[in-house]
């Protein structure tokens, strides 16, 4: 028996104001996302796939996400840094993420913290099934 094989998509979300969200993609939107990494600077330069610096450790621990289903009802506020973690490692929270409208939710952060640069970007690994046949 096949077991399903899961697909790790990138995005890149800039850190320009104290208040952004995921922008428009069609493959988080039409996929049941299975669950989100954060990836962390840890103390170094460290890169998205475009070029773009991580925010700072700074700015990721003062960070808070704010998840919305599709009716842009709140759903879940939580510290972002519990998604810095091992992709081995258990979902840090219990949501629903069939209900999660990502293009809706937003991160909210301060940009007054240790290291803040309106350049830089978060970066998270979002994990989707590529098949629905499972």
């Amino acid at each position: 028996m096949y077991k399903c094989h899961e697909t790790f998509l990138t995005v890149s979300v800039s850190a320009a104001t104290s208040n952004v969200g995921f922008l428009e993609n069609e493959r988080l939107r039409g996929n049941a996302i299975k669950s989100l990494y954060v990836r962390r600077s840890g103390g170094i330069v460290k890169k998205d796939k475009a070029g773009k610096q991580l925010v700072s450790d700074g700015v990721l621990f003062s960070a808070h996400l704010s998840l919305v289903d599709n009716s842009a009802k709140p759903l879940v506020e939580v510290p972002l840094e519990i998604f810095v973690r091992d992709y081995n490692a258990p979902e840090p929270i219990c949501v629903d993420w069939s209900k999660v409208d990502p293009t809706q939710s937003r991160i909210i952060f301060d940009v007054t913290a240790a290291g803040y640069d309106a350049a830089h970007v978060f970066e998270f690994v979002f994990e989707i099934p590529t098949s629905t046949n499972c």
